[in-house]
């Protein structure tokens, strides 16, 4: 029995209508989870959180990614919703330079002893260039002064004003601690945990081939008791101990 093309057509009319109704619904539906979500977002939305995710980013994806439109798509925000609370991408660039100078001032003070303070100020810097790869590429960059930096720079000169040295020989002292601890920063973050380039088979062929040679017998004798030359895993902390000992040495003679 042969169906009424009349009916078949309505039928088909009647199941796209449905179809259409079901989508608009859906549609509805997710603007008004949108719109939820946006609304949650803008009662905890300020200035700290923006910064917070602004670091996020830059941490995962790398300085450049850093956008008030990248930020705001992370909190699920429109873009122009930021501006409520950080005026434009320069002043948010500046809050996060301050937020990362924070994690290097010693929230307690300023330890009583000299090697105590600096060795605290190493160990600061150090975990928050590792925390944020990019700083090291924005160096020089980045807003400079700001209230946190300077809190940093206040308690850094503090550490070796009472010291009976010459200025020139203070400051020495918190630049050679901060040279150190950014070069053991870069080796790091170029090189990974090992502290050099891995090495392929390639490399390693061309390598003894040179040092059949002749030509590097030291080089030899080290690679012969030792073929992993992998630095030992507390490199940073031995190295800072002989610095400070240098120092050490430095204040005694001018005590003698």
């Amino acid at each position: 029995m042969s169906s009424d093309p009349q009916d078949a057509r309505r039928e088909e009319r009647r199941v796209r209508a449905a179809e259409r109704r079901a989508r608009a619904a859906e549609r509805r539906a997710e603007q008004r989870e949108r719109g939820r979500t946006r609304t949650d977002a803008r009662r905890w939305l300020n200035a700290d959180a923006i910064v917070e995710t602004a670091l996020r980013i830059a941490d995962r994806d790398g300085f450049d990614a850093v956008s008030m439109r990248n930020v705001a798509s992370d909190l699920g925000v429109g873009t122009m919703s930021l501006y409520h609370h950080v005026a434009d991408k320069e002043e948010l660039l500046e809050r996060m330079s301050d937020a990362v100078a924070g994690e290097v001032v010693m929230p307690r003070g300023v330890p009583a002893h000299w090697r105590d303070a600096l060795r605290e100020i190493a160990h600061r810097t150090y975990a928050s260039f590792m925390q944020h790869p990019w700083l090291i590429e924005t160096a020089g960059k980045r807003p400079l002064v700001t209230p946190n930096h300077l809190r940093h720079i206040e308690q850094s000169i503090s550490v070796v004003a009472a010291l009976d040295v010459d200025r020139e020989t203070a400051m020495a002292m918190v630049m050679a601690t901060d040279d150190y601890t950014v070069g053991h920063v870069f080796r790091r973050r170029s090189f990974g945990d090992r502290g050099r380039p891995d090495v392929t088979p390639e490399d390693e062929q061309r390598m003894r081939e040179m040092l059949a040679t002749g030509e590097f017998p030291r080089l030899a004798e080290v690679i012969g008791q030792n073929e992993d030359l992998a630095p030992p895993p507390d490199t940073f902390e031995a190295g800072l101990e002989w610095l400070f000992d240098g120092m050490e040495a430095v204040l005694e003679a001018r005590r003698g």
